[in-house]
């Protein structure tokens, strides 16, 4: 029998809270019925034809990567479906979450809400219910972006996992060539992938999976740049560390998000990010303190020119 109350309240639940809203019950989404979140998603899609940028986040709301996107030239669009398994659909939105999904970003700032966590499950099942129409609306959404960033002397940025591990990236960029496409993704085959292959629009990070990740070191010795959620923020800009065995020259990962900018080295690069919201209470993928020996050099010396 459906959860009547459920849906009838679904804006009132905080789904990453849900064990602890509804003690001992399964995450609340999963007990709603197919036929209720398919009307849900539907329903969603409609409410959202008033707004200029119906799936993605809009790039103009002031938020602060939107900002820097902007200060560096670029206008950056990215959409936020729920990760792993928060949708409650039976399908893991995050395929190679490894213990990331405990200290997602869907915990941190705005992200952290009622109103975007009933937002971004709602994506979800738009995206699941209704795969053609979500993807036309989502194709308006990146004809509304290039238009704007044409319009505004920008480049326009999508990035299509912006809490997710599912979407293929390589797709879209693909698809629009006049569109640069950045994505971070777990799955090393599509980094190394792309480091032979290319398109030249699309731009993938690797997210190590904490000191221990088993495949860090062949990105980077493949020429790519590898993600690290630290416990505080950067070192001193140019700083190189070493890291899974090699010297690597050291990215601040939170000074934007355009991740194109960062650019390819030979031996690749690490991009440290600081840990956000449940991530700063620490957690088996966040670098332990003092991990990685400071090599006090500086691009530009002999070693890294």
């Amino acid at each position: 029998m459906p959860n009547t109350y459920l849906v009838k309240n679904f804006g009132q639940y905080n789904f990453r809270h849900a064990r602890q809203i509804l003690a001992g019950t399964p995450n609340p989404a999963a007990l709603i019925t197919d036929a209720e979140r398919a009307a849900a998603g539907l329903a969603y899609l409609h409410s959202t034809r008033s707004r200029r940028y119906r799936l993605v986040c809009d790039p103009w709301d002031g938020q602060a990567k939107g900002n820097k996107a902007q200060a560096h030239g670029w206008l950056q669009a990215i959409l936020q479906l729920a990760p792993h398994n928060e949708a409650g659909l039976g399908v893991n939105l995050c395929p190679w979450a490894d213990g990331c999904q405990d200290t997602c970003l869907s915990t941190a700032g705005r992200n952290g809400t009622t109103p975007a966590a009933r937002a971004r499950i709602l994506r979800a099942w738009a995206w699941y219910y209704h795969p053609e129409l979500f993807a036309r609306t989502l194709t308006a959404d990146l004809t509304m972006l290039e238009l704007d960033a044409e319009l505004g002397g920008l480049r326009p940025l999508f990035r299509p996992n912006g809490l997710t591990d599912h979407l293929n990236a390589r797709q879209y960029a693909s698809e629009r060539p006049s569109l640069t496409v950045s994505d971070y993704t777990k799955s090393a085959a599509r980094v190394l992938q792309w480091l032979r292959q290319g398109p030249a629009n699309l731009w993938m990070t690797y997210s190590a999976s904490g000191p221990d990740d088993p495949n860090a070191a062949a990105i980077l010795d493949a020429g790519g740049n590898v993600a690290a959620v630290f416990d505080g923020p950067a070192p001193a800009a140019c700083t190189v560390v070493t890291a899974w065995g090699r010297r690597v020259p050291v990215i601040d990962g939170d000074a934007h998000d355009v991740r194109p900018l960062d650019g390819r080295r030979p031996g690749g690069q690490l991009v440290w990010l600081q840990a956000k919201g449940a991530a700063k209470r620490g957690g088996s993928l966040v670098m332990p303190p003092g991990w990685g020996e400071a090599a006090g050099m500086v691009w530009g010396t002999a070693d890294h020119a």
